[in-house]
């Protein structure tokens, strides 16, 4: 239940959290089915994004992107596009918004793990285990 999480887990999150968010980092949490009623929670605990998104259950992206971060930046979000729903059906012209970057174009902040990633193929570096 709300109460639940709210009492006995957005403490330990928040506890969990912040020395992320002392680093600078963006957390994001994934979110299968309907987390509307946990979202102000899960912003409040320190949360910048949500991963995961599925229109089915009510979390709709038109929705989550109007949240905004504790200290009001934009909320970082991937994959929203349902497999269950949207990418069957919809045809190209009905997809609401696709972006592609060039590698010297990418938007910031990024998530540091992919930033990491793509700042390692820039520089012709793999991990070769």
């Amino acid at each position: 239940s709300p109460d639940f999480i709210e009492q006995f887990y957005i403490p330990q999150l928040r506890y969990g959290i912040e020395p992320l968010l002392e680093a600078n980092c963006r957390p994001v949490w994934h979110c299968d089915g309907d987390v509307r009623p946990l979202l102000n929670m899960l912003i409040d605990a320190g949360v910048q994004g949500f991963q995961g998104l599925q229109p089915e259950c009510g979390m709709h992206l038109s929705e989550i992107v109007e949240k905004r971060t504790k200290s009001g930046e934009p909320r970082v979000i991937f994959g929203p596009l349902a497999v269950t729903t949207e990418l069957p059906v919809l045809e190209p012209d009905e997809i609401t918004r696709w972006e592609w970057f060039g590698l010297d174009d990418i938007p910031k902040p990024m998530f540091f793990p992919s930033e990491k990633l793509l700042k390692n193929y820039i520089e012709n570096r793999f991990y070769k285990g």
